[in-house]
Order: structure tokens, then sequence, then C-alpha cells
């Protein structure tokens, strides 16, 4: 690509329209109706549905895939390689194709989170979240003493299995009645 681009500046031939959205980016002509993903000629067009709508899409995209661990230097590094991939790749074109689902679920789910932050205040959600934690942990208890006295009612256990399970049955009660 580089070499490409030498070359064109050496000749005194910089068409950057053709060659940013023909030759790195490998966009098909729009067909019929102006569709995202695809250039039709007219810069504005082009511009916004084919090169920064789809790249804002792409960059969170690649954001959200590169945050796989701790390392900074890792991350950052994962997602200058996911970049490089897509568009040299050839998949951008494919890629911006979907923009306008993507953005439009994105947007469609941010305003239900902020409609559902008017119905119910932040700060309240957080102590909802908790009282419906603590009533799963509470049926998750349940579930386990049940469990464990069905395996005191098993024929076959020996005196050190039976106390073992007592044990572990009067924990988890001690555990429930905590919550």
């Amino acid at each position: 690509m580089f070499v490409v681009l030498a070359q064109m500046l050496a000749a005194g031939d910089l068409n950057l329209y053709d060659f940013i959205f023909n030759t790195v980016l490998r966009l098909p002509e729009c067909m019929g109706t102006q569709e995202w993903g695809c250039i039709s000629g007219v810069f504005a067009h082009d511009f916004i549905y084919a090169l920064l709508l789809p790249h804002i899409v792409l960059l969170i995209f690649i954001w959200g895939a590169s945050k796989i661990g701790e390392h900074k230097g890792l991350a950052t590094l994962l997602a200058v390689a996911i970049y490089i991939f897509i568009v040299y790749g050839g998949y951008y074109a494919f890629f911006a194709s979907f923009t306008l689902f993507w953005l439009a679920l994105s947007i469609f789910i941010s305003s239900g989170l902020f409609i559902m932050g008017k119905i119910i205040n932040p700060s309240k959600a957080q102590s909802l979240y908790g009282l419906f934690r603590g009533q799963r942990n509470k049926r998750i208890l349940r579930e386990e003493i049940h469990r464990l006295e069905a395996e005191l009612r098993r024929p076959g256990l020996n005196d050190h299995e039976r106390a073992a399970i007592q044990t572990q049955i009067a924990t988890l009660r001690k555990q429930l009645t905590d919550l």
C-alpha cells in the first residue's frame, strides 16, 4: 500500500478520493439508490455513509473486541491488528454495508436505557439489583440445602460422610439466615 502511495506521489497523480475509497477500502459502486457501504461519486454521501459512520461503528467494535485483558499495550496491538485485518483483507465493504443495522441497534438500545433511566432512578437501580441478587442467592442456597438433605437420605452413607453433609447443611443454613 505504501509502495502504491509512493508511486502515485512520485508520478504527481494523486487522486486521494479514488485511492481511499477504491484502492484501500475496496468499496463497490452504488447500484440504483444510494446505500450504505458503497460509493456513489457524491463526496458528501461517500464521506458520511461509506467512511465516517462505518469507521465510528468499526472503532467501537474494535475497542470492545480488544478489551480482553488488563494489559493496555496488548489491547492496543490487538486493536490495530483487527483494523488492519478488516481493511487490508477486504472485509471493510462487507462491514460498512451492515453499519446501518448496527447504528440503528445501538440507537435503539441507548434510547431504551435512557428511558429506563428516567423510569427507574439510577441511584435506586443498584439497590433493586441487590434485592434481586439477594433473592436469587437465597433460592440457590435453598436448592443446595434440599439437594444435601436428599443426599443424607441416600442409603449406604458412613458416619464420616453423614457428618460432613450435616456440617455443610448447617453452614448453608447460617448463610441463608445472614442474607
